[in-house]
């Protein structure tokens, strides 16, 4: 019989998010919380505001997932900046009061999250953890002044990539040896589709371009429609671009000003991006910038050949011309003469090698069981030195 002194508790995490929506690093967050090994980690997730309506189905999978799930704040929000002052006072004793109930060994911040930080150290939370996600070049200069003042309060920090990890040193002023380097992984078995050994392109046929993410400025889709118009006319191409986001009606009167109703489709939402990558011959990223890229995992799991701009964490991902083709200097010019390059002059016998590189580089490198290895070891590796 096993000694119980040799038996290690169970490390209590409790993972701190602004509330739960539909994006990379929530989808991320939810899939290695659902594969730590129960045995050693006890999970628990607290979101400071309501799930959105979209992400509802998020929330259900969390909870099925047997990951207790507690929302601090109702959604009525406040017009007036005192009402705004005083929730935020809310969510800060009501997240301590949460805190010293649970009592953790770790709380993982992210996103707007890592402001409360403080509050974890009034709460006496052993160790306090962060996750950067992005390059954030858009964030407002007040956010980013707090959250270098809030940076002190992190024992560590995991940057999802060496871009990542070089931008938080300088942007928050983090010391190095804080900032670990842990790669997103995806679900590989929601994406891998083997690659079809008879696949041929032709220059003569019809082209399916597609694209996925926010419809955001950072995800450049504007780049991606006006690029598009500026393609020769023999070349023959539909493209779908699958997302929501603030920039929707932007986009879609871009579409109508290029007379492209009927060659480049917003679909929304997609459930199935399995099924959404095989309908395609080639994937397109046309980021301003991009801490790592989860789509371009994704595209690249899903066997589909990918053309990219050639910015920040895709760079970690992507090497040009032997796993994709990647675009410097991300512009409608730029890329529209990479597509016509690939397409009509020199790089369609290379298509299927690139796809079926990045596939074999996606599923030795960036799988979930992969990540969710690496996180365990830090955590046991941050516990041990904590203590």
């Amino acid at each position: 019989m096993e000694n119980p002194k040799n038996i290690k508790r169970r490390i209590k995490i409790v993972l701190v998010t602004p509330r739960l929506t539909i994006g990379g690093a929530e989808r991320l967050l939810i899939d290695i919380a659902k594969c730590l090994d129960r045995r050693r980690y006890e999970v628990y997730w607290c979101a400071l505001e309501p799930t959105s309506n979209e992400a509802s189905s998020w929330q259900q999978e969390i909870i099925a997932a047997g990951i207790p799930f507690r929302v601090l704040v109702s959604d009525k929000r406040s017009p007036y900046k005192i009402g705004r002052l005083g929730r935020l006072i809310k969510i800060a004793f009501r997240l301590w009061r949460y805190l010293r109930e649970v009592k953790p060994d770790i709380m993982q911040t992210q996103l707007f999250a890592d402001l409360y930080r403080p509050v974890g150290r009034l709460a006496r939370v052993h160790i306090i953890i962060g996750i950067e996600h992005n390059l954030d070049y858009d964030e407002p200069s007040l956010f980013q002044w707090v959250k270098r003042r809030a940076h002190s309060f992190a024992d560590s920090l995991i940057a999802v990539s060496g871009a990542v990890r070089q931008d938080v040193i300088r942007r928050y002023g983090y010391s190095p040896e804080k900032v670990v380097v842990i790669y997103n992984g995806i679900n590989e078995t929601k994406f891998y589709r083997p690659l079809s050994a008879s696949k041929t392109y032709d220059s003569q046929s019809l082209w399916r371009f597609g694209g996925a993410g926010r419809l955001v400025e950072q995800k450049g889709f504007d780049i991606l429609i006006q690029s598009l118009a500026q393609l020769p006319p023999e070349i023959k191409w539909q493209c779908q671009i699958a997302g929501t986001g603030p920039l929707q009606d932007d986009l879609n009167n871009l579409i109508k000003s290029l007379n492209l109703e009927n060659r480049i489709s917003l679909i929304g939402p997609c459930s199935d991006m399995r099924q959404f990558f095989s309908q395609l011959d080639i994937f397109i990223i046309p980021s301003r910038w991009e801490g790592l890229g989860l789509v371009a995992l994704e595209a690249g799991a899903a066997g589909v050949p990918v053309i990219a701009s050639a910015t920040d964490g895709l760079q970690e991902i992507i090497q040009h011309r032997y796993s994709g083709f990647l675009v410097e200097n991300i512009q409608p010019e730029t890329l529209s003469k990479a597509l016509e390059c690939v397409i009509i002059r020199d790089g369609t016998k290379e298509l299927s090698v690139w796809a079926n590189n990045l596939q074999r580089e996606v599923m030795s490198h960036f799988t979930m069981a992969e990540t969710v290895s690496r996180y365990e070891e830090y955590y046991e590796r941050i516990i041990t030195e904590k203590n």
